[in-house]
């Protein structure tokens, strides 16, 4: 698959990392050559990611204040 728009070196939060379509965007992603921050809340899955390019943030976005702490976690 070609993309109409360049991902190497963007950084990109990706929540819900851990089920199955956020799995697979954090792979395309990382494949592209973006850094990927994988949100989501099962530590252990996200581990399984075992991302290169990148980093997993074990949280719940329903939370107060974990949107931004996901957001500061990106772009740190």
């Amino acid at each position: 698959m070609t993309s109409s728009f360049a991902l190497a070196g963007a950084n990109v939060l990706v929540a819900g990392a851990t089920g199955g379509l956020g799995s697979r965007f954090v792979s395309q992603l990382v494949a592209a050559g973006a850094h990927v921050t994988a949100v989501g809340r099962d530590h252990g899955r996200l581990e399984a990611l075992d991302l290169p390019a990148g980093h997993t943030l074990a949280l719940d976005l329903r939370l107060p204040n974990a949107c931004v702490a996901a957001v500061d976690a990106a772009a740190g």
